[in-house]
């Protein structure tokens, strides 16, 4: 199942992703979707950094943000995930 958003192009067809209202980006779970909000507010994820430095989000080939530890699965078993238009 594909799941869209009503004011952007994505699509999704992961159960724990999330994809912000917001700012229309999608996340790869909960925790890296609370993590890029603060205060009722988006940041960027491509600029949040932990304490040394290294960047807190990475942007997958799916369009999806998630920590650099999370296995990507699409990779891994060679789905490829629809580009958004």
């Amino acid at each position: 199942m594909k799941y869209s958003c009503s004011k952007c192009p994505s699509l999704w067809s992961g159960l724990a992703q999330c994809h912000c209202s917001s700012c229309c980006l999608t996340f790869s779970g909960l925790t890296a979707f609370d993590r890029h909000r603060s205060l009722g507010k988006c940041k960027k994820p491509s600029e949040m950094v932990n304490l040394e430095g290294e960047p807190v989000f990475e942007l997958r080939d799916s369009g999806i943000w998630a920590f650099p530890s999370d296995t990507d699965w699409n990779a891994q078993f060679g789905r490829e995930a629809p580009k958004a238009a």
